[in-house]
């Protein structure tokens, strides 16, 4: 997401922890090569930087995933964002409360991203949040099982794909036997009722991402399908990251002035590009590539 951002030209800073070793510093140098601002990356001396193995199906899919994430559940949690909040560590302090946007991801648990959203609602300037889930199994870590199941206050904007929208809708006590689960079983008509459920739990606006069916956008008035075109098999390299183009792309769109709506149809061009590398972002992605994609549509 933030090398997404970075590349379509926006400032962006990405604070996550890494180990002191070889691998971290590479990815310190990639992301700053891509315009991230990586200067306060916490280097741990106990863990190694994270790694990510991922194996996909003849239909270039993923299909299994193994990854070791523990540097950042150990590193950055709740005392961490405790403590840079405190009065000795300004710089990552007013760094966050002078955001326009702060993206959490699901490695982050409950309690540290509380720590930044009570933060945040503590600033008097707007701030916009949105919460990443990235697996079936993190997604409901936005779940505040304290309050009535009910998602992390602060959070606006919440993007899950259909299977982290159902582990979601299972955590916050919607009813089991009024989700259908299996795949091609769902109409448009069932995902907002999903969605809204979503929204009653404390969001604003849900992104759905649909894969090949295109984005739901769904808030509590309303509903919007944006489609996609369709791509051949032979065209799609890796659907690895294609949802968090979308995201990042989305954002910027947000950041330009652009409705949510047309913000996402903006991040379906850069999760279509990802669909075309073998990167999970595509180098070739920045905003020129981004107009003349969109101008090809009209």
């Amino acid at each position: 997401i933030a090398e997404c951002i970075g590349r379509l030209g926006h400032s962006v800073s990405m604070l996550t922890a890494v180990g002191d070793d070889r691998i971290g510093q590479q990815l310190i140098d990639y992301m700053e090569s891509c315009g991230v601002d990586m200067s306060r990356t916490l280097r741990s001396k106990q863990y190694p930087t994270s790694s990510y193995v991922a194996v996909f199906d003849e239909h270039n899919d993923l299909f299994v995933s193994v990854a070791d994430l523990a540097v950042l559940e150990q590193e950055m949690n709740a005392s961490y964002f405790n403590h840079i909040f405190g009065k000795d560590n300004g710089d990552i302090r007013d760094m966050i409360r002078c955001a326009r946007f702060v993206v959490l991801d699901g490695n982050l648990t409950f309690e540290a991203m509380q720590a930044i959203t009570m933060q945040l609602q503590q600033q008097r300037h707007s701030c916009e949040v949105w919460y990443e889930p990235i697996s079936v199994q993190k997604a409901t870590r936005v779940v505040d099982t304290a309050n009535g199941h009910k998602l992390l206050r602060g959070i606006k904007y919440i993007s899950p794909c259909e299977m982290e929208l159902f582990a979601l809708l299972r955590a916050t006590q919607y009813p089991a036997s009024a989700i259908k689960e299996e795949i091609g079983s769902n109409t448009i008509s069932d995902y907002v009722a999903y969605c809204r459920h979503i929204v009653e739990c404390g969001v604003e606006h849900v992104v759905l991402t649909l894969g090949s069916n295109g984005v739901l956008v769904v808030d509590a008035h309303s509903y919007e399908h944006v489609k996609v075109e369709k791509m051949t098999p032979q065209q799609i390299q890796n659907t690895n990251g294609a949802g968090d183009n979308l995201c990042g792309a989305t954002i910027c769109g947000l950041l330009e002035g652009k409705s949510l709506v047309d913000a996402v149809r903006y991040g379906t061009f850069a999760s279509r590009l990802c669909l075309q590398s073998k990167q999970t972002v595509n180098p070739k992605l920045c905003k020129q590539k981004m107009i003349q994609a969109m101008r090809s549509k009209l």
